[in-house]
């Protein structure tokens, strides 16, 4: 992987750089202050973060990483002092995987500014769970963090960045919303020297989930992550199965590509419906 051979040495605001903000949750915090580490950009710290505070089945614990940020805060506020000459001259899965870990990094400190989280507007306390990101104000489209010296929110992230410049469907199944109905966050950063790798494991993973893959053989229906229903056309192209069309192929095609033996039969079996099972907002929160 290759590395910049630049320095850096000054002070910005934590939270990855946070320079604005739509109206906060109560519960948010008062920002501290970090120094970017001198020396090159490396996922190193962002991996002992996630290795800490991540289980197995990718449960954070918030609690622990709000009161131990700043190796965070400091991973996220190097991201922001990156320039695009540098990152130009990065691989293509080096790209991939700093978008990656932006995107997540980035949604974990909007967790832990909010933490423990508050309840939001009328329409999010009917609808969402108490505990849920969901209840933050302007989290995915208000809330910007400096990235390559610029202010972006996490949409932009995934919708202008991630599924423009790469056409990798099973970013869908590696970035993670924060909540028990996202993939699990995997407690080890992305890195290019083995993103295919971990791209196919968070794959295997995810397809194993119940409430993201399941045959009901009663009804002859194939039950589905609701990310599949949102994001299937990202699918198409890269991903398709015998007996389908359209979107259903592509999405079938990857649940197919990663699927036991037994399953894929039935994913094959034209006379199965698909159905999408209902998303689960509450926080990932370890017990």
């Amino acid at each position: 992987m290759r590395r910049i051979g630049f320095l850096f040495s000054f002070t910005v605001l934590a939270l990855g750089g946070v320079v604005a903000c739509s109206a906060s949750n109560s519960s948010s915090v008062q920002a501290p202050v970090v120094e970017i580490p001198e020396g090159p950009f490396t996922h190193e710290a962002y991996n002992t973060v996630l290795s800490t505070y991540v289980d197995d089945a990718g449960m954070v614990d918030y609690k622990g990483l709000q009161e131990n940020r700043i190796a965070l805060d400091q991973y996220v506020a190097h991201m922001g002092v990156i320039t695009q000459n540098m990152y130009s001259d990065w691989s293509e899965d080096e790209q991939l995987a700093f978008w990656i870990n932006a995107y997540n990094a980035i949604t974990l400190q909007a967790i832990i500014n909010h933490h423990p989280i508050k309840l939001g507007n009328v329409l999010n306390r009917s609808l969402y769970p108490e505990n849920s990101i969901r209840q933050i104000s302007g989290v995915w489209d208000k809330l910007e963090t400096l990235v390559l010296g610029k202010p972006m929110t996490l949409n932009a992230i995934e919708d202008e960045v991630i599924r423009v410049d790469f056409k990798e469907p099973r970013i869908h199944v590696a970035i993670v919303c924060a909540s028990i109905g996202c993939p699990p966050l995997r407690n080890e950063a992305f890195v290019a020297e083995k993103l295919e790798e971990q791209l196919a494991d968070q794959s295997k993973d995810f397809v194993e989930h119940q409430q993201n893959f399941s045959i009901d053989s009663a009804k002859k229906t194939i039950y589905l992550s609701s990310i599949l229903d949102w994001f299937g056309e990202d699918f198409e192209g890269t991903y398709s199965l015998d007996g389908r069309s359209g979107t259903e192929s592509a999405i079938l095609g990857f649940v197919h590509e990663y699927a036991s033996d037994a399953q894929k039969s039935v994913l094959s079996d034209s006379t199965y419906s698909v159905d999408f099972q209902d998303y689960d907002w509450m926080l990932n929160e370890k017990p």
